[in-house]
């Protein structure tokens, strides 16, 4: 795995359903590639890529993917981006088709206020079965 620069990372949001948008530059190619994330409908549980052996513990924390929880936020998952429950997605980059693992996290933050934190984008080889985990389109 190979982590690219995201333009921006961290997003707060009035509302809930507010569209996040960012891009990075495919490693491979170059070309700059947007991408946006729409809250809960964007995104798979990240507990199946550690549960599924797609990634090991290992990996996770040795790369900084994500956190390992503590008790108190246990019951979000095993692992967590900025205290909030963690999701990821598969995508391509338009040009080459190099593909990217964009894990991020989406959960209130205080009262009415909404936060979606991109942990990283990363270049991959091969995840077992990503064929099967192409993400949602909005």
């Amino acid at each position: 795995l190979d982590k690219v620069e995201l333009q921006k990372s961290e997003f707060f949001l009035q509302e809930a359903n507010q569209r996040i948008e960012t891009s990075f530059s495919c490693i491979k190619c170059l070309k700059e590639n947007q991408f946006q994330i729409i809250p809960f409908r964007t995104g798979f549980s990240f507990s199946s890529l550690y549960e599924n052996k797609h990634l090991s513990e290992y990996v996770i924390t040795k790369k900084e993917i994500a956190d390992r929880a503590s008790k108190l936020y246990d019951h979000l998952g095993k692992y967590l981006v900025d205290s909030l429950p963690t999701l990821y997605y598969v995508h391509s980059c338009t040009e080459c088709k190099e593909k990217y693992l964009t894990v991020f996290s989406f959960g209130e933050k205080g009262m009415d206020k909404w936060k979606c934190t991109i942990s990283g984008i990363w270049r991959f080889q091969n995840l077992k079965n990503d064929s099967n985990q192409n993400p949602r389109k909005p």
